[in-house]
């Protein structure tokens, strides 16, 4: 028995010892000296000999067969990664490669077995009978040779960098080789650079490579924005199967169905000798009963090719009957007669203050796009007019202005749920004329003037902490100026210096610093901003004393302005909003008369259009439109009740 043993472990301490050469560096290792275990050394002397023998269980003859041996399990948690780095290491010497991809203009050397375990295509090409598994070239058609490099790195790394400059080229590639999970790696990529912008594009290109969940996601994205999606170019480009998928959803988020009127004839109109042959499909979708009886007379009877179209003209006659008998409407047996579903956020737009017969006025007034009237809203506590008003959620936030006697740095909060103005926290500058923006949380006031100088001071209003921040001085002084966020981007527009301005600046919240950028055609003192379909609208203003009719529209992607059509009324200290996608002007001057007139500007048809006027003449006017609703952002605010107040 003694000698059984001693061989037995003999041969144990010989594998173990064996296992720590070929394991050096490796977790076998670090086990062997963790516990430092190492038979070998002691194996023959006697003391150690004999105290293995006389701890170790001596089973009965009868039953030592069925006694099991010593075992050892050993796990390499590296083994996969040390394998991975091996097989990297034999391509980047080309040591054992077998084949050679040749996509393009390049050769990419590999090992068919890697290739085959990695990619179901190439385990069919390989593995099978088809002629390239005998072959040690394979050519590759209708591939980009550096994604199809970058795949294959994948293949040998398990790691890879997804851009906005490569997914095009990488999502194909993966498709074809079957490589799932780099498949769903691009889409995920995708799905997080959705925007208004591109989601069309995405959704399109989605489905050409069969990525059902993209293409869903995409298709929601843009009935969840489909105002904002209409304006970019994207939708101008899409098929006609597309916008029927968009149009006739029961989900797209709108405020009115006149939206999706100007959509559906904007897309015709792009290439109408093409598309006119779509017209009764498209405009099918487009629920005409639910549009206002003064859209359907002034603007649907009016279309030219709706008029030319009889499936048109008896879309037009229906939703006729439906106003004059609105029993007609639930007897509906197509799609038209049903209501969209109530998904949007319900906005409203605010005139508040200014100049009024000649004195400073403390009134506002709330426009509802569904009642297309304006209404009276509560007081502010004092006078203003050049003051400047943002929205975060339902809450306005107007600030600084003048009362007639002097600059104010005073701020005022309205909750439009108990319809009152509270005093908030003051400005660290007095500021007449200031620009004022709301983005990521913050109010920002801009410029301006204090009363003895013109401004280059801006500072921002956190409400969550309560007071205002100093931020990175502008690279010029400016009141009357213009404000409005794009793409995160704090832009001051035109204004004074003392010499009515041209020039345009962007500021960056990240890196806290200024930088000019392309100026407009013309000098724009008290002009009016918007952001809409990601672009920068200027609208209207004065210069020596004439005022502007003209709009210029900017593209940061091309640093450019360009000519839109001109309002029908000239005004400078006018309040601009937008609205269900349009551009609403309001008020101002025009160089005789302060006006009540309002104006509507819709970016698809390049036309502006009388909308219902204030109830009252307001110059330099502060304008804005916030939420109508109790949550902002995924989060829901404050009931309004005494023991609930929310911080101003």
């Amino acid at each position: 028995m003694t000698t059984g043993l001693a061989s037995k472990l003999q041969k144990n301490g010989a594998h173990r010892e064996k296992g720590k050469e070929v394991g050096e560096g490796g977790n076998g290792t670090r086990f062997w000296q963790k516990y430092k275990f190492s038979l070998t050394e002691s194996l023959f002397r006697e003391d150690l000999l004999w105290l293995a023998l006389t701890n170790i269980h001596r089973p009965n003859r009868a039953d030592e067969d069925s006694c099991p041996s010593p075992q050892y399990y050993f796990t390499d948690v590296a083994h996969s990664k040390d394998l991975v780095n091996g097989l990297k290491f034999l391509r980047q010497d080309e040591d054992l490669c077998d084949v050679v991809l040749r996509v393009g203009n390049i050769s990419i050397s590999a090992h068919k077995v890697v290739l085959a375990a990695s990619s179901p295509y190439f385990k069919a090409m390989f593995a099978g009978s088809l002629s390239e598994s005998q072959q040690d070239t394979v050519t590759l058609q209708e591939l980009d040779e550096h994604a199809m490099e970058t795949v294959v790195d994948f293949f040998y790394s398990g790691e890879i960098e997804i851009s906005e400059n490569n997914v095009q080229d990488l999502l194909p590639v993966t498709c074809l080789l079957q490589v799932k999970s780099l498949q769903q790696a691009c889409c995920e990529f995708l799905k997080r650079q959705l925007s208004s912008e591109n989601c069309l594009g995405i959704g399109a290109f989605a489905d050409r490579h069969n990525c059902g969940d993209l293409v869903t996601m995409s298709e929601s994205f843009a009935r969840h924005h489909f105002i904002e999606v209409v304006q970019g170019e994207e939708f101008m480009e899409i098929s006609a199967q597309q916008l029927t998928r968009l149009l006739s959803d029961d989900d797209l988020n709108i405020q009115s169905e006149e939206r999706v009127f100007e959509a559906a004839l904007a897309w015709i109109k792009f290439d109408s000798d093409v598309r006119q042959e779509f017209a009764t499909e498209i405009l099918s979708y487009v629920r005409f009963p639910f549009l206002s009886a003064e859209f359907l007379m002034d603007r649907v009877a009016t279309e030219e090719i709706v008029r030319n179209n009889r499936a048109c003209c008896d879309f037009l006659l229906e939703a006729t009957e439906c106003h004059l008998l609105p029993k007609r409407k639930s007897q509906l047996h197509s799609q038209r007669g049903a209501p969209r579903k109530p998904t949007t956020v319900n906005h409203a737009m605010y005139a508040i203050g200014g100049m009024s017969r000649r004195e400073a006025s403390k009134s506002g007034e709330k426009y509802d796009p569904r009642e297309r009237k304006w209404k009276t809203i509560g007081n502010m506590n004092i006078c203003r007019w050049g003051a400047a008003v943002g929205a975060l959620g339902p809450f306005l936030y107007i600030c600084g202005g003048s009362d007639d006697a002097s600059r104010l740095e005073t701020v005022e909060r309205f909750d439009p749920f108990t319809n009152v103005w509270v005093p908030s926290v003051p400005m660290s500058s007095s500021r007449n004329g200031v620009g004022v923006t709301a983005g990521s949380g913050r109010i920002y006031a801009i410029g301006g003037f204090d009363g003895s100088m013109p401004l280059n001071t801006a500072e921002y209003y956190d409400p969550k902490v309560g007071k205002w921040t100093e931020i990175a001085r502008m690279n010029q002084c400016r009141f009357g100026v213009g404000c409005a966020v794009l793409h995160n981007m704090v832009y001051a527009v035109g204004g004074s210096d003392g010499t009515n301005l041209k020039t345009v600046e962007r500021y960056d919240p990240d890196r806290n610093t200024w930088k000019m950028v392309a100026p407009m055609s013309t000098a724009r003192k008290q002009v009016g901003v918007a952001t809409l379909g990601g672009f920068l609208y200027a609208i209207g203003g004065c210069d020596h004393g004439h005022r502007y009719d003209t709009v210029e529209r900017y593209d940061p992607c091309k640093d450019e302005w360009v000519n839109v059509a001109p309002m029908s009324t000239p005004r400078s200290g006018c309040g601009v909003g937008v609205l269900d996608g349009f551009i609403y002007v309001v008020g101002g001057y025009d160089g005789t008369s302060y006006l009540s007139s309002v104006e509507r500007y819709d970016p698809l048809s390049n036309e502006w259009h009388a909308a219902p006027p204030l109830s009252q003449p307001r110059d330099c006017v502060a304008v804005c439109v916030a939420s109508c609703r109790r949550t902002f952002g995924n989060k829901r605010l404050f009931e309004t009740s005494p023991n609930r107040m929310p911080p101003v």
